[in-house]
């Protein structure tokens, strides 16, 4: 936004796009008072503040379900074959590669979540801010707590610059009598010599464990189990903002009472010249981060279904 004293001025309204093509738009006649103006900046901050760590968020959780959905996917392949012969091996190493790819994806963005999100909330909120504090002793205790984060934090690291320890698929087909068809079961086993014989530095903690692993263990359990631990790191973070948040919902409850928008239309400040009349063409346009809001809140639901912000 420009400074009070530049040549413009900003009045609500909206836009709504019609399924002819067309656009309406409506701008309240009365320009909006630049204290007020500033004062809704600072309270729907929170939304912009809490942004990059939410779409982080959703970029992990993507990724974990792509990767669950591949899996299935290629199960399902797998059982619905015309024949009765097992799938080749170049259809398994076919299926290897694919599950790969989407294990490498989500270990990155869990892990770049991790990183994103502790640099946001110091940056933000201050490193001895009590929302970093009280953020900060969750990731390390669930740290503590869990195999899986601290295992898959390094096993990205590990992937990046040696291999991922999956050089197969565990693949057992079953019969429930002979005159059934044969029923497929895939799972993604981690090798763990191939993680000892390297020269990686794991961390003492994390070797020990490894150690006291089978020589195949399975992995989307451990998948699974970091991806909560990202959520609650998540949920954690809009939780610290709570009051923030509530402010912001009610400061846009009572812009959209004034607009009126329909349910389909996007309100924003319409930004034009001081000399210029509600009935002119605006120059440019600020959108309401209303659907930034309702995104947040849909995330926070997840957790607080009966709770909405």
């Amino acid at each position: 936004m420009e400074s009070e004293n530049d040549d413009f001025i900003r009045r609500l309204g909206y836009y709504e796009a019609k399924v002819d093509g067309t656009v309406d738009l409506k701008i309240l006649e009365k320009p909006a008072d630049p204290e007020v103006l500033d004062e809704f900046s600072t309270i729907t901050k929170v939304v912009f503040d809490l942004q990059p760590i939410i779409f982080a968020f959703q970029i992990v959780e993507n990724n974990h379900k792509e990767l669950h959905g591949t899996l299935e996917s290629r199960v399902n392949q797998f059982n619905t074959r015309t024949d009765s012969a097992l799938p080749s091996v170049s259809e398994f190493h076919d299926s290897l590669i694919v599950i790969a790819q989407c294990l490498i994806n989500f270990l990155g963005s869990a892990n770049s979540f991790l990183d994103q999100s502790q640099v946001r909330i110091r940056k933000v909120w201050g490193e001895q801010s009590q929302d970093f504090v009280a953020w900060d002793k969750m990731r390390r205790d669930l740290h503590r707590e869990h195999f899986s984060f601290r295992f898959l934090y390094q096993l990205r690291n590990f992937a990046m610059h040696r291999a991922l320890p999956i050089s197969g698929l565990d693949v057992q087909g079953v019969r429930s009598s002979p005159e059934e068809p044969l029923l497929i079961n895939v799972d993604v086993p981690i090798n763990r010599d191939y993680l000892l014989a390297t020269s990686f530095d794991w961390r003492a903690d994390v070797l020990s464990e490894i150690k006291q692993h089978n020589e195949k263990f399975g992995l989307m359990e451990l998948v699974d189990d970091y991806m909560l631990i990202v959520a609650r790191l998540c949920w954690e973070i809009i939780d610290l903002q709570i009051p923030r948040l509530l402010e912001c919902a009610h400061y846009l409850d009572a812009v959209g009472k004034i607009i009126k928008a329909p349910p389909n239309a996007t309100p924003v400040l319409w930004v034009a010249s001081r000399s210029s009349k509600a009935s002119e063409p605006p120059r440019r346009m600020e959108v309401f981060p209303f659907a930034e809001f309702l995104r947040i809140q849909q995330i926070y639901k997840k957790k607080r279904p009966v709770k909405p912000l």
